[in-house]
């Protein structure tokens, strides 16, 4: 995050919570530390980040101190959360990455390179037609849930077979599962896995012990976040449109704002990213097709396959270079002279 952004948005929004995207966090890792085992402790790292409860991710963290005590430092002294076992059960967002904010980046990309009234109203016009066109689709969703969680579900349940279910009451049950047994409590939403405070979704061990009851509405087991009454609300209204930009009124009593005073770089101005150090460019080879057998990945020069009848020397218009037969040998009689 820039400097000065973190303060700004604690100031503008002082109920969000500031989180870290785990994959320039795991950048930041390898760059400045060095470890005998980088590949365990990568490993680790993710480990602990996707931990959703706290004991599996006190063990987890335990572990990466006894490999590398100066990454438990820096990561113990980080004051954003990173772990999903820290994140809070009200947003119900379980993602520890900034695919959301890159997504966006990418999708207003043509707008980026445009002066700032130009890509503003741009990005205005971009999200105005994606609210159109998202409440016009909301409009024909039938279930409770949106079809992304309608089709989570079906995925989710098909996992029910896999786990050993112990009741204790109607609400109340032990999921056991190959490796770990958890505590499922479907009344209150929770279960000691830590998926399901998080995030507002049944896990595994609660949609085992849900899908083995006789009556089971899925949609009373999901946060209302998901539900597609709440998703009519957040597109009820609409962005307003605007005229031509030579149509736009002119205040009297504003202020002028003109351009940065800044030297300009020498060469191009460069649009794309730049890239980290820890991302490699993939080289893309030229292939060439071959004359002869028309395959590729090699010349004419060098071809070794036989003919399949679809080389230029099947056609009628090819000629076949006439090649003369090696001369015969003819034996040499030895004369005896004495």
């Amino acid at each position: 995050m820039e400097k000065g952004l973190g303060e700004a948005i604690r100031v503008v929004f002082p109920k969000a919570e500031h989180r870290v995207c785990m994959r320039h966090l795991w950048k930041n890792i390898k760059k400045f530390f060095r470890c005998a085992d980088g590949q365990k402790l990568q490993k680790l790292v993710w480990t602990a980040a996707n931990s959703f409860s706290e004991h599996s991710f006190n063990a987890t963290f335990e572990e990466i101190r006894n490999l590398s005590p100066r990454v438990y430092s820096y990561m113990s002294a980080l004051t954003c959360k990173w772990s999903k076992s820290t994140f809070s059960h009200h947003i119900k967002n379980h993602y520890n990455t900034n695919n959301m904010s890159e997504s966006f980046n990418s999708w207003v990309e043509e707008a980026r390179s445009k002066p700032v009234v130009d890509l503003i109203d741009m990005v205005r016009g971009m999200m105005m037609e994606q609210r159109s066109q998202r409440k016009l689709n909301c409009s024909s969703w039938k279930g409770p849930l949106v079809p992304c969680i309608e089709e989570y579900i079906r995925d989710v349940t098909t996992t029910k077979d896999h786990f050993i279910i112990r009741q204790s009451t109607s609400t109340k049950a032990e999921v056991e599962g190959r490796y770990e047994r958890h505590e499922v409590d479907i009344e209150n939403h929770i279960c000691s896995c830590g998926f399901w405070q998080v995030s507002g979704l049944p896990c595994v061990h609660g949609a085992s012990f849900i899908g083995s009851k006789q009556y089971n509405l899925w949609h009373s087991y999901v946060d209302d976040h998901y539900y597609t009454s709440r998703y009519r609300i957040a597109y009820e209204g609409a962005i307003g449109t605007l005229p031509g930009k030579d149509q736009w009124s002119i205040l009297s009593d504003g202020e002028e704002v003109g351009p940065p005073i800044s030297s300009r770089p020498r060469g191009r101005p460069k649009k794309r990213r730049m890239k980290n150090f820890l991302e490699t460019t993939k080289k893309t080879k030229m292939s060439h097709k071959c004359g002869r057998c028309n395959s590729w990945g090699h010349h004419r020069s060098t071809c070794k396959n036989p003919l399949n009848g679809d080389g230029p020397e099947n056609d009628d218009a090819f000629e076949t270079p006439t090649i003369s037969a090696p001369r015969e040998k003819i034996p040499i009689r030895r004369v005896d002279r004495g």
